[in-house]
């Protein structure tokens, strides 16, 4: 075994460690963010169920969008925040910029890193493919529960009004 292995992995500790600390912040932040959202909608049901359907659906794909958007919007700034915290960027747009390229895994490669961090990008890149799979799964998971909501009140109504048929 090459003895400047061990060097090598030690010197990605740190790196792997804050890495570690950003993605667990950021599914954290997506997991309140998820409940908050899920209480939102079960106080709101009455007003979900009513007809007419297409536009409640409508405005809760616009909110779980504009919640999902505003998840995003604030990881990439976390991510270039800490960035700049460690020196590995002097300018706040470069961050940024590297950050939402890192974060979308759309990886264009014309910001880079210094050599010692270079890990860190690709851990923000994991972080960004879990984070859209998320919230995939969310925006999925409030359209069902809405729609299966008034499934169900279109059934109950329909049974009722065919208990008062002649």
């Amino acid at each position: 075994m090459d003895p400047e292995y061990g060097s090598h992995l030690m010197a990605m500790l740190p790196t792997l460690a804050v890495g570690f600390l950003m993605v667990t912040a950021s599914m954290m932040l997506s997991m309140m963010t998820f409940f908050g959202l899920e209480s939102l909608v079960r106080r709101l049901r009455p007003w979900f169920l009513r007809d007419p359907h297409s536009p409640r659906l409508m405005a809760m794909l616009a909110l779980t969008v504009t919640i999902s958007l505003a998840q995003v919007i604030f990881n990439v700034w976390a991510w270039a925040w800490c960035y700049m915290w460690l020196g590995i960027f002097n300018d706040i747009a470069d961050a940024l910029y590297f950050s939402i390229v890192a974060f979308t895994t759309l990886g264009l490669n014309d910001v880079a890193m210094p050599q010692e961090w270079r890990l860190l990008g690709g851990v923000e890149a994991i972080n960004g493919f879990i984070y859209i799979g998320m919230i995939s799964a969310m925006i999925l998971d409030m359209m069902r529960r809405v729609r299966q909501g008034q499934n169900e009140l279109e059934e109950q109504e329909a049974m009722t009004a065919s208990d008062w048929a002649p």
